[in-house]
């Protein structure tokens, strides 16, 4: 795939002399020019992405250093070079510590010299582009990874934190400065802390069992606990940050209202309010007369965003759709799927209750048990 390359002067000459001196390259790069920082920006914006963006320094209305500090904000990846005739060396500095630019080119410059620096910008741009690209995958693998891990060993509570994501997902629009992927990864993980508290604890708890002050700390720290294992993955610190603010599992609707402190961000502060709606809901309660509840009750802080919730709930009848069910077989069990009724084994026991969603472990798990008639009949699920 060619590469697009950007000229960005207001020297129609110069721009011209370009565009005839690197006619010959048309197969190997595709070379677009403009006459003002303003064309550059919007072309990058509607034409993009660029492998390398080439800037002249002195032009009217916005600079290129202006240019560049912008590029450098919108496309980190694309290769920026200045083009300069005033090569001063507080402009150099300036470049450099504002824009990050990859080269400068002084004028008059040799157009050899100038497709060697556009060839290295090239080659730049992919191994950056490249490299964010595997980071990314492997981000979103690990990030996957994770949520199976969280959804075969408590089901019930990552079917939990899956809608709380799926709840959040057309919320997203009345945050725009809240960072949507880190948000949703966020929800997804909200349980990570309680993998180190033993599974007997879990037990006792979701069974509605007392337990003593050690066990109770031990639970409260579990949110500490989940952010700091996320700290240790790169780019997940944002998700630890909002991962620590979040409610504790378990914690009854009013012991979690009670226990929201006053710092924690609004990242953390909206996903608690998206999370009361979704226990209350799936609890029974309408949509609206969920949203009245957490009106009445949540912290005084909070209140404005469960009126922002319920009157964007109440204007795109957000959440009135009924889930048809079917049911099926182990082997026709689908990532993502929702139990529509308890399921349990063949001697009785609860294996996953009603609203919990599917990994691809637990589908799997599923299969592994029912190839050893350990559970029997088909399964009832939705189909989100």
């Amino acid at each position: 795939m060619k590469a697009k390359v950007l000229f960005v002067d207001d020297e129609v000459g110069i721009l011209s002399a370009i565009e005839r001196n690197l006619r010959h390259l048309r197969d190997e790069m595709e070379v677009v020019t403009v006459e003002s920082g303003k064309q550059g920006l919007e072309l990058v914006e509607s034409d993009g992405p660029f492998a390398v963006v080439v800037v002249d320094m002195n032009m009217p209305e916005m600079n290129g250093l202006e240019v560049l500090r912008i590029l450098r904000r919108k496309v980190p990846d694309t290769t920026r070079i200045m083009l300069t005739g005033n090569a001063d060396q507080q402009t150099a500095i300036k470049a450099v510590n504002e824009g990050h630019i990859f080269q400068f080119l002084c004028k008059p410059c040799d157009f050899d010299f100038i497709i060697a620096t556009v060839r290295k910008g090239i080659e730049q741009y992919r191994l950056v582009h490249a490299e964010r690209e595997l980071l990314e995958n492997t981000l979103h693998g690990a990030v996957r990874l994770l949520a199976d891990i969280l959804g075969s060993k408590d089901p019930e509570g990552f079917g939990l934190s899956l809608a709380l994501r799926d709840f959040y997902a057309p919320l997203a629009v009345l945050w725009p400065d809240l960072p949507k992927w880190e948000m949703e990864v966020s929800a997804m993980l909200s349980t990570i802390g309680l993998l180190a508290v033993p599974e007997t604890l879990l037990g006792r708890v979701s069974a509605g069992e007392k337990i003593d002050a050690k066990e109770r700390n031990m639970l409260m720290a579990s949110q500490v606990e989940g952010a700091r294992m996320l700290k240790r993955i790169p780019r997940l610190e944002g998700v630890a940050a909002i991962v620590q603010g979040l409610d504790v599992p378990f914690l009854s609707f009013e012991e979690r209202i009670k226990h929201r402190g006053s710092d924690i961000p609004l990242s953390s502060r909206v996903l608690n309010v998206c999370r009361d709606l979704v226990e209350l809901q799936r609890s029974g309660q309408s949509i609206a007369k969920a949203v009245g509840q957490v009106q009445r009750t949540c912290a005084t802080r909070d209140v404005d965003l469960a009126v922002c919730i319920g009157k964007f709930i109440q204007e795109q009848s957000f959440g009135s759709d009924c889930l048809a069910w079917s049911w099926m077989s182990a082997d026709e069990l689908r990532e993502d799927q929702i139990i529509a009724q308890d399921l349990t084994t063949a001697d009785g026991m609860i294996l996953l209750k009603v609203g919990s969603r599917l990994s691809s472990f637990t589908v799997q798990k599923l299969r592994n048990m029912y190839s050893l008639n350990l559970i029997k009949g088909k399964i009832a699920v939705f189909d989100p």
